[in-house]
């Protein structure tokens, strides 16, 4: 019905701004959070993960285009990208899975993924959107167990059988979020509301034991940021030590120094986590090592070398315009040499709020991610959102056995060699010889290699254009009563033309594209000018006894509180 109301208001001729303009005072929600290519700007501050052949990208926020207007929304539903077939970021399959009542929908939140019993978890870490409607989401711990074909699923709300620390401790944003060997951890994040003088950052480290549904919540000592840290990279290595090690790298810690500042932890350092022991490290590390920097992703494989390389992208230092275009870099760790390298390409297209996942083989891919370069003098922090990402659906594909952007993923991909710039590293270094303690050359002397390439990735808490295939896209429910006395001839047309539109979305588009690195001060054109309500085509997943507002952006009022937020974005 949705569909057959939204080809009806293109046949008659309605604009966009018009049908809003009526419902200015609904609660303003988003039904889907995929959009065509031609509408789709940016995508931010979500998560991701990567579980059974498919990767998931849960909550954050997104901005597409509708009569020629920007359109800002947080994201209600779950999408799935599937790794089990080769794409391009043009013929990516997709799902848009919609969510049971009472899922959180959250921001600069985590997963947590279970491979072994293949279920993800949410609502530990992450804040409501300012976007839309500003949902109320109730404090609680979530599990999602994907069907096999990562189109729809089961969701329980598990408050009944888990640690009351879920639902009474006030839950934070920002957190350094990681999987492995049975757990899920959860490291600092921000905790606080719209005024940023009340803000403080959670400390110490949160873990969730898949089996037991036990949580622990112990302080970070050893470690140069005692777990007070939002906003940086944590992950999971299990190729090292009796029980994996995790790695914390960057991000900023607030008021350290001045109540209300914030202080960008030293990237001369990464600290380390023995979950065997409990015991935290620093380790110095050398090389071309990346500038202080927050809200970037990181992402991890294990390669044929029985080394671990770390890869890291974008983010930013907290500030807008040209003083952000370094920071679209790529730098890689290895481990055991805690040496970093940097790849070959030039900045033009930076970006923060993004999530990467390890794929298969060497292959990374990107999420999402927002233009620190442009500046909107009404809102920055909206004004992040405002730009066309030049990659399509904001998917990016970069391998680091080449060190370089590939414009198509292949799948079933498991072996993984370094890059010749981190095998050089090892020609001319011992494997152990950074480690600074008996006590971390002890732990990294324990490896755990299988000869392919294992993939582990997690991402801060937050690269071209076309529609994808097997998706249930999007947008906005349009309210019924919108259409008089043409029904009859309109819903003929309808019918004609929700066939033809369906048969064509089905078919793939065959084109390859390498990401563009155009800068911003030329910015690729949306493949279809004034994308409307005619490109947005709604789910089929919702109930039909449902009522849905109309989508649309932040209300005027609320402009003044979306500044404010733009501060603790940046925290």
């Amino acid at each position: 019905m949705e569909v057959a109301l939204s080809l009806v208001i293109c046949f008659v001729g309605l604009s966009w701004s018009s049908l809003i303009a009526p419902y200015r005072s609904l609660s303003l929600r988003q039904a889907d959070s995929f959009v065509t290519s031609s509408a789709f700007l940016r995508r931010g501050h979500h998560a991701s993960a990567v579980l059974d052949g498919f990767v998931y990208i849960d909550g954050g926020e997104f901005s597409y285009t509708a009569g020629g207007e920007t359109v800002w929304q947080y994201s209600d539903t779950l999408v799935s990208v599937s790794l089990t077939q080769n794409w391009t970021n043009k013929t990516v399959p997709m799902n848009s899975i919609a969510k049971r009542s009472g899922v959180p929908n959250l921001v600069r939140g985590g997963l947590w993924v279970d491979h072994v019993n293949k279920t993800l978890y949410t609502g530990f870490c992450g804040t409501p959107s300012s976007f839309g409607d500003k949902p109320f989401v109730p404090n609680g711990l979530w599990q999602y167990t994907p069907d096999r074909e990562g189109s729809s699923g089961k969701w329980e709300n598990l408050n009944d059988t888990v640690s009351s620390s879920f639902q009474n401790e006030i839950r934070p944003n920002g957190c350094l979020v990681a999987s492995g060997k049975g757990f899920g951890y959860s490291l600092g994040g921000l905790v606080g509301g719209y005024d940023p003088n009340d803000d403080y950052n959670a400390s110490g480290l949160i873990s969730y034991d898949y089996t037991t549904g036990d949580m622990t919540h112990t302080t970070v000592v050893g470690g140069s940021t005692r777990g007070v840290v939002q906003n940086g990279g944590l992950i999971f290595v299990p190729n090292f030590g009796p029980a994996g090690v995790m790695v914390s790298i960057g991000g900023d810690q607030l008021g350290k120094i001045t109540k209300g500042a914030l202080d960008l932890v030293s990237m001369n350092t990464v600290q380390l986590f023995d979950p065997a022991t409990g015991n935290w490290y620093e380790q110095a590390v050398t090389g071309n090592i990346p500038e202080i920097r927050k809200d970037f992703c990181v992402a991890g494989v294990a390669s044929d070398n029985q080394t671990f390389e770390i890869f890291l992208y974008g983010g930013w230092a907290g500030q807008y315009g040209s003083a952000a275009l370094p920071y679209d870099s790529i730098y890689v760790l290895t481990l055991p040499g805690f040496n970093w390298v940097k790849a070959d390409y030039p900045a033009r297209n930076p970006r923060t709020g993004l999530t990467c996942e390890a794929v298969g083989g060497g292959q990374i891919l990107t999420i999402g991610g927002l233009d620190p370069t442009h500046k909107d003098p009404n809102n920055r922090y909206m004004g992040t959102y405002e730009t066309s990402d030049p990659m399509t659906h904001g998917l990016g594909l970069f391998d680091m056995g080449s060190m370089e952007w590939k414009g198509s993923f292949i799948a079933n991909a498991s072996v993984y060699t370094p890059s010749d710039v981190v095998m050089e590293f090892y020609k001319t270094h011992s494997r152990l010889s950074a480690l600074n303690s008996t006590e971390l050359t002890a732990l990294f002397s324990v490896q755990n290699f299988t000869g392919t390439s294992t993939v582990n990735t997690v991402s801060s808490p937050s690269p071209s254009s076309s529609s994808p295939i097997n998706k249930r896209i999007n947008k906005g429910a349009i309210i019924g009563g919108v259409v008089g006395g043409i029904a009859g001839l309109a819903l003929t047309v309808v019918a004609a033309l929700y066939f033809f539109t369906r048969s064509r979305r089905l078919q793939p588009t065959t084109n390859v594209a390498q990401p563009s690195y155009d800068g911003y001060e030329h910015m690729p054109e949306l493949e279809t000018a004034g994308a409307n309500a005619c490109n947005l085509v709604p789910k089929t997943e919702m109930p039909t006894n449902e009522v849905y507002e109309l989508a649309g952006g932040p209300s005027q009022s609320n402009l003044n509180i979306l500044d404010t937020v733009e501060n603790r974005a940046t925290k």
